[in-house]
């Protein structure tokens, strides 16, 4: 059995633009999920990331493309991190809708494949972020996502 982290505890106090940039320079780590994927965060903004990220050999499928769920993955993981931004003090989002339109195959060994969030709407609770998935020029992928506020996660209080 892997020792399991409690990831959370990053979040606990934080801005999550915070949040996201220490995932990009490596002192928050990447959820593990995304490990398998292996995709490297190469902007952030308030209300905007993008990962790039390359499908290998155990993400295709039997046609040789990579699978609708490395793509959906990964837009959602662009789309969360995106919304993330916009929210302070340690509020979270969770998703709570994505979808996804594949408009060309996405194939290995394309380096540099571009996977893009960007917040369209910020009301009190929902949070919509739209994403795209490119590569050399072209559109591969388009992606929505509903998004919940969280109120932050208190720290256990001592009551001894």
């Amino acid at each position: 059995m892997s020792n399991h982290h409690d990831l959370s505890s990053y979040l606990v106090n934080r801005d999550g633009i915070d949040v996201i940039n220490g995932i990009k320079n490596g002192t928050v780590p990447l959820p593990p999920l995304l490990e398998l994927f292996r995709p490297t965060l190469v902007e952030v903004s308030t209300g905007f990331v993008r990962l790039e990220a390359t499908p290998d050999y155990e993400h295709l499928t039997l046609t040789g493309v990579a699978h609708g769920g490395w793509a959906l993955t990964l837009l959602d993981s662009a789309m969360g991190f995106a919304a993330l931004t916009v929210l302070t003090g340690g509020s979270v989002c969770v998703t709570l809708e994505t979808s996804a339109r594949l408009l060309k195959a996405i194939r290995p060994g394309g380096r540099g494949i571009s996977i893009t969030g960007k917040v369209e709407y910020q009301g009190r609770v929902p949070i919509e972020v739209s994403g795209r998935i490119e590569y050399d020029g072209q559109l591969l992928a388009i992606g929505n996502s509903s998004c919940l506020t969280v109120l932050p996660r208190k720290e256990p209080t001592d009551h001894s």
